[in-house]
């Protein structure tokens, strides 16, 4: 249950961004105040974990998630520095950048500010290092 428990909380914010209802009922089977078997709890969690991922996330969706995530930072930024976040996320919302962009911005200042809660969130970072490539219209970068 542990585990269970763990997992849950590392990927709230992905949950939210993808599907937030779904986020909250694999919050309650989590929690688990019908003291199912833990055999059941997984059952149930995995049926509506499926649901989460059913479709691709809005853009709205993303933002909610930057700016929960900026409400841990927020005091500790400089009013020029949360100005350009905010650009940053209005440049998203008119897609005049891609998301990673946003999230570069708001994650350096997790990092900076060592907010562990969001350090451990798979959303900052889904997915490994390895598994990066950049790719761009290849103007004054050599790609290998």
């Amino acid at each position: 249950m542990n585990a269970l428990v763990q997992f849950q909380a590392q990927n709230k914010y992905i949950f939210l961004a993808n599907n937030e209802t779904v986020m909250r009922q694999l919050g309650r089977i989590v929690a688990n105040h019908e003291k199912l078997p833990i055999d059941k709890v997984y059952e149930l969690y995995e049926q509506h974990l499926r649901k989460v991922f059913l479709k691709v996330p809005r853009f709205t969706s993303n933002i909610n998630v930057l700016l929960h995530a900026l409400g841990y930072v927020s005091d500790a930024m400089k009013s020029a520095e949360k100005a350009y976040f905010l650009e940053c996320i209005e440049r998203y919302r008119n897609n005049k950048v891609p998301l990673s962009v946003p999230v570069s911005v708001i994650r350096s200042h997790i990092v900076g500010n060592e907010v562990q809660y969001l350090l451990e969130q798979t959303y900052f970072q889904p997915y490994p290092e390895d598994l990066i490539e950049i790719t761009d219209s290849g103007k004054g970068r050599t790609m290998k």
